[in-house]
């Protein structure tokens, strides 16, 4: 069986699949998505096979890390560069992002990427 499957039937044994929890559900099975992404609530396995080709996967921590370095072009960054990638896109409000930077160990106004892909990948 695959993996795929067995998180979906673990998930459904013990919760009834509904808009509120689709998106627990896909990121149990390693997906990321948008919180302004909305989906049809799968009824069967296959439905759910479909949506995931509409998503996209989640980062493995040496790939992000790999990508941030690419992008930053060191092992740091300062709060005004991550503050413009953070707020870019699915945007964080100013408030959001000075939180999330509270918690990051900094010095001299920096973040090691290491630190940072931690932060955001803590769940794993």
């Amino acid at each position: 069986m695959s993996e795929l499957r067995e998180k979906y039937e673990s998930f459904i044994s013990t919760n009834k699949l509904n808009e509120g929890n689709l998106h627990d559900l896909l990121r149990l099975c390693g997906y990321s998505p948008l919180e302004t992404q909305q989906f049809p609530v799968p009824q069967s396995f296959e439905e759910l096979e479909k949506i995931c080709q509409n998503v996209k996967k989640r980062y493995a921590k040496k790939d992000l890390l790999k990508e941030l370095r690419t992008l930053f072009d060191d092992e740091y960054c300062t709060k005004e560069e991550l503050k413009n990638v953070l707020t870019s896109g699915e945007k964080l409000s100013e408030k959001e992002f000075e939180s999330f930077y509270e918690q990051m160990p900094s010095e001299n106004n920096a973040v090691s990427l290491e630190s940072l892909v931690d932060a955001l990948m803590q769940e794993e």
